[in-house]
């Protein structure tokens, strides 16, 4: 707790299942998506068929200052309660594609 009072994040070893070459394998699948697969998932903000508010992909902005390219995830609404989920705007259904062997993404 002193590490997420004072400094804002921590660290934490050895978590059992998490595969650290398995997490840079799907993040590196996912910035290898054609832009426009990407942008499918890309909040309201900038694509404004988008229905997702406040999680899924933010594109690289040529000149922004961040400089940087994102995908923002929530917690599933099936962890959350019907209290949380009707209490608190900031909880949406997770914007997500499923590719096959051929390509073509669908939403799941």
């Amino acid at each position: 707790m002193d590490q997420m009072e004072k400094v804002g994040f921590c660290l934490i070893n050895d978590v059992e299942g998490y595969d650290e070459q398995e997490l840079l394998r799907a993040a590196r699948a996912f910035h290898d998506l054609p832009l426009e697969v990407k942008m499918t998932m890309a909040l309201k903000h900038f694509r404004p068929a988008n229905e997702n508010i406040y999680h899924g992909y933010f594109p690289f902005i040529e000149g922004d200052p961040s400089h940087k390219e994102i995908y923002d995830m929530s917690r599933p609404l099936t962890d959350i309660t019907k209290w949380e989920r009707d209490g608190c705007p900031l909880y949406e259904e997770q914007p997500w594609m499923k590719g096959d062997e051929k390509g073509e993404y669908t939403w799941i």
